[in-house]
């Protein structure tokens, strides 16, 4: 099953409003409902400690303000939780660097739940992995591949401009950055660690 999950960062452009499929269900966290409100998003839930949302939802889930969780990663758990295991992440990217980081979390909180989770920015889509990847992508497309692990050890990577074997690459390397597609599937085989995979838009 497939849902949107609308945060409080950076609010989709009108490119990416454009992406946002409103026939899926769709849980805004605190002040993503802003967003979601004024631009028509019909959304099924409001859930988080509420001090960012202008608008008020009906039955929305508070949560008490001090907590150890953010309201994204409440949001996120509350999908997994009720059998989502595809969902897209909007409004998670841009103005408070620590936020964004936290996010990038959810990724890999998500990914260890067995769901594939997307952060779908403004100018890109950003995706966790810990095992090998097949991507469809269009011919041209720039993307990037960034270790987080001390060690990212890629056995192949085929589809690529920029393509390579037995490649070893630490925690944050440039190495990955701003490869192009020639082909509709790329292919990043991995036998050790844990990366970023970003398709520019």
């Amino acid at each position: 099953m497939k849902a949107n999950l609308i945060l409080n960062g950076e609010a989709p452009n009108k490119n990416t409003l454009k992406e946002i499929d409103g026939t899926l269900f769709t849980i805004c966290a605190d002040g993503g409902y802003n967003f979601a409100k004024e631009n028509g998003i019909k959304t099924q839930l409001v859930l988080g400690d509420l001090d960012s949302s202008v608008y008020i939802f009906n039955n929305a889930v508070k949560y008490n303000a001090e907590k150890n969780e953010t309201d994204g990663f409440l949001a996120l758990n509350y999908l997994i939780d009720k059998g989502y295991n595809e969902i897209y992440i909007y409004g998670a990217g841009g103005l408070r660097e620590d936020h964004f980081l936290a996010n990038i979390g959810l990724l890999k909180y998500a990914e260890s739940r067995g769901v594939n989770a997307y952060m779908v920015t403004n100018y890109s889509v950003i995706s966790y992995h810990d095992k090998s990847l097949k991507k469809c992508l269009k011919n041209n497309t720039t993307f990037s591949i960034v270790p987080l692990s001390d060690e990212l050890h890629i056995i192949d990577i085929d589809g690529g401009k920029y393509n390579g074997s037995n490649l070893t690459l630490n925690a944050f390397s440039n190495r990955g950055i701003s490869n192009v597609s020639v082909k509709e599937e790329i292919t990043v085989l991995v036998d050790k660690g844990n990366f970023l995979f970003i398709e520019v838009k």
